[in-house]
């Protein structure tokens, strides 16, 4: 643990407290005092800081699902096969119970598991929806959710905000190459899963989580799928229904800070897709999610093992982005922000799909529909697996008779994602394929034009945009 602060147990409030060494407490800005080492009790469920091996997971967590850091120098030394993760879900097709066997695989004899949800500060989960998912989800899939805390506040806080004051530092493998672990969806910092389903009116629906500190991850050997280096937030906001309205989300804002800077690190033999060296914002129906890393972004890749001519790739980083992911759906607002500069420095190794800058995607409740409806470009052959998993999604579904709102189904959802003074670095030593000095921004709004609503003024404009080379306006309609 970082040695400028310490864990003491208040008797008072009957809980362990993270504090300075110098100091009893500490106190949130912006909202009433709240107790930092409230953030022990919060992460009280997740993985034990150190080594995270095959052992120690099964003999300490009992499952390789939403592990946590809890804002330790943690190691991932665990192994697990990137080949054959490929190959079962190429034969699950899109077979729902085969793809989660197959992203979910652990095998005992020869004591590999593949590492999915991982944080390097916790997992959390608004209260009333972590109680409903452990219902459903933890019945059929015991251990998915065992290390998602819960977290809510009473509705006399207008924002129930914790204070994490230590820098998160994760380490995939190592620098031999003797593990070589797989990691899916990870997040260097906090991840917040917000759908306040069924949240009475004394709990708050709105939360914002800030880590005082810097976020890092640094991958050594092994695989990482699906990277973001900041924090992630999640919100899953009202409009969905299920068993005729008896339980339907209701989320209104979730935000996640990084007080810092974020990095991701890759050397070594350590292979990486989809990296996003900033945040992630994900919005589902409306409301908003924000995440925003308030220093620096970094992307280093150095390679220590090349690619030879004519052979085996050994070493690939494939779809990375110095800025961070933001993707509103269906009426959803996200904003994606690094507030500081953005660096890729490629040193050593392969690169393919690099970004300087953030990604931005916004979709509109009709093509939500269209894929759950199989009708997803129907006329495109190319599209006839994304339709068939559509399809066989809504019909687990089924049985909760889910409902969405008109509103929905057919307003657009925003994305904004923000970068700013990018530098892009490309050493001899490297081989690049397509790389883009700014950000992407991608929209789903098939048929008429619609409508879309500004994230900070709330107005409805035709605007979408994803901000970079220092551009600074807010938003396409100036607000």
């Amino acid at each position: 643990m970082n040695s400028t602060f310490k864990v003491v147990f208040n008797k008072a409030r009957g809980a362990l407290m993270v504090v300075n060494e110098a100091t009893s407490s500490v106190q949130a800005k912006g909202t009433k005092t709240v107790i930092a080492a409230a953030v022990a009790a919060l992460m009280a469920g997740g993985a034990m800081a150190g080594n995270l091996t095959y052992d120690s997971i099964v003999n300490n967590e009992g499952t390789f699902k939403f592990l946590n850091g809890k804002g330790e120098v943690t190691n991932i030394k665990t192994n697990a096969d990137a080949n054959k993760l490929f190959s079962d879900l190429s034969a699950a097709g899109t077979d729902v119970d085969e793809i989660l066997k197959a992203l979910g695989q652990v095998n005992e004899s020869k004591k590999t598991g593949i590492v999915f949800g991982y944080a390097g500060g916790g997992n959390v989960m608004d209260t009333t929806t972590h109680a409903l998912a452990q219902l459903v989800i933890g019945a059929a899939k015991p251990g998915w959710l065992k290390g998602l805390s819960q977290f809510s506040k009473n509705v006399d806080d207008e924002l129930a905000k914790l204070n994490f004051n230590l820098s998160t530092h994760t380490i995939v493998g190592d620098v031999n190459g003797d593990s070589s672990p797989v990691v899916l969806d990870m997040v260097g910092s906090d991840r917040f899963i917000n759908v306040s389903l069924n949240a009475p009116d004394d709990l708050s629906r709105d939360y914002t989580i800030t880590r005082h500190g810097n976020s890092t991850i640094e991958l050594q050997s092994g695989n990482v799928i699906g990277a973001i280096g900041g924090s992630s937030a999640i919100n899953v906001g009202e409009g969905f229904k299920l068993w005729g309205g008896f339980v339907q989300t209701g989320a209104k804002n979730t935000e996640t800070i990084v007080d810092g800077n974020s990095t991701i690190n890759v050397q070594g033999t350590g292979c990486v897709a989809g990296a996003f060296a900033g945040g992630s914002a994900i919005a589902v129906f409306d409301g908003t999610a924000n995440s925003t890393v308030t220093g620096n972004s970094y992307f280093t890749l150095n390679n220590s093992k090349g690619n030879e001519a004519h052979g085996s790739i050994n070493t690939l980083a494939a779809g990375i982005a110095g800025g961070g992911l933001a993707i509103g759906m269906a009426s959803g607002d996200a904003v994606s922000k690094v507030e500081g500069s953005t660096v890729i420095d490629l040193q050593n190794g392969l690169a393919a799909g690099v970004m300087g800058g953030g990604m931005a995607l916004s979709v509109d409740g009709g093509t939500m529909m269209d894929f759950f409806n199989g009708k997803l470009h129907a006329e495109n052959d190319a599209f006839k697996p994304i339709n068939e998993l559509g399809k066989k999604i809504s019909e687990k579904l089924k049985g909760f008779s889910p409902k969405l709102t008109e509103t929905v189904k057919t307003e657009s959802g925003t994305a904004l994602a923000e970068s700013h003074d990018i530098t892009i670095k490309v050493g001899t030593g490297m081989t690049t394929l397509g790389l883009v000095g700014g950000g992407i921004a991608e929209c789903r709004h098939p048929g008429q034009q619609r409508l879309q609503r500004c994230p900070r003024c709330r107005r409805f404009r035709g605007w979408f945009r994803s901000l970079s080379h220092g551009q600074r306006r807010s938003c396409f309609c100036q607000c």
